[in-house]
């Protein structure tokens, strides 16, 4: 009989789940590993707010200097078209009205050549020039201005090279955000705590500005 208890107890011991005297280390690990996820997640979902409020702040910054350019380029029709006065008062024939067919003096060959230099980068007025030709370059250089002046007054991606990069990485970056918002909604991270300050906002476009 006293055999037979100890066979008993022997097996009930074998029988004993041993799960339910896991070693606590094991829990510490599982719930340390979960933290570190969760400040990844919240890491990550900061630098991505950071880097759309950086591309919103370039995107303003664009377009203000897109429409400061279009005011200086009015600037520039304006000289032309003043300039087109001076050539139609200056250059007149002894019985006539504004003749073309005057040539065109070195000086004022040079002082049109500036402003479209300046304006338009270019330099058409060469050699002997008639006042004619000088007249229809200055009336090409007024549209060609007006034309350039109110694409920068009115600037999107459609028109501008900055505007159109910063929509992509705009773009880019906003689903990077919305990825880690949802991994933090699932992971149970509170980022109403990680929202990034108009002072954080204008530190990280400085250090973008000095690099």
């Amino acid at each position: 009989m006293k055999q037979l208890i100890l066979f008993l107890v022997g097996l009930a011991l074998t029988l004993i789940p041993t799960h339910g005297f896991a070693d606590p280390e094991v829990s510490t690990v599982v719930f340390d590993e979960y933290s570190k996820a969760q400040q990844e997640i919240q890491s990550e979902w900061v630098k991505a707010a950071r880097k759309v409020s950086e591309l919103e702040s370039l995107r303003t910054k664009a377009v203000v200097e897109s429409q400061k350019r279009s005011e200086w380029e009015k600037k520039g029709v304006e000289l032309l078209n003043k300039y087109q006065t001076l050539l139609k008062t200056r250059y007149r024939g002894t019985e006539t009205g504004f003749t073309a067919g005057l040539e065109l003096t070195p000086k004022d060959q040079e002082n049109i050549n500036r402003v479209l230099t300046t304006y338009l980068a270019t330099q058409p007025l060469k050699g002997r020039v008639s006042v004619g030709e000088a007249s229809r370059v200055v009336d090409w250089a007024v549209k060609r201005l007006s034309d350039v002046a109110l694409v920068h007054s009115e600037p999107k991606e459609e028109n501008n090279s900055d505007l159109e990069i910063l929509g992509y990485q705009m773009s880019e970056a906003t689903k990077s955000k919305a990825r880690f918002q949802e991994l933090a909604k699932a992971m149970g991270v509170d980022l109403s705590q990680s929202v990034l300050t108009k002072a954080d906002a204008g530190r990280t476009i400085s250090s973008t500005e000095s690099n």
